[in-house]
């Protein structure tokens, strides 16, 4: 059942089908909105809609710092100028 409601959903071009086509085709009340039974099938099986956080990986961010960009170019000249002292 999610299967074809998803394909029909990812193959619709959502900038020029009309605001109640849009409407039909996800079941949706443009006075009431979603059904409660309906609400809650979709908490259940989407889950909240909400971002979930970014990773924070510290010893990532600290790698990219030094050898990102130039902070790498930074690196290789001061080991070369302590070589040549």
């Amino acid at each position: 059942m999610y299967t074809n409601f998803f394909s029909e959903i990812s193959s619709l071009e959502w900038h020029i089908v009309s605001a109640e086509e849009v409407l039909s085709r996800l079941s949706v009340s443009p006075l009431t909105g979603l059904e409660k039974s309906q609400a809650q099938r979709r908490l259940e099986t989407y889950g909240k809609n909400e971002m979930t956080p970014p990773e924070s990986n510290l010893i990532r961010k600290v790698a990219g710092w030094i050898l990102g960009g130039f902070g790498s170019l930074l690196l290789i000249a001061s080991v070369l100028c302590i070589i040549a002292w």
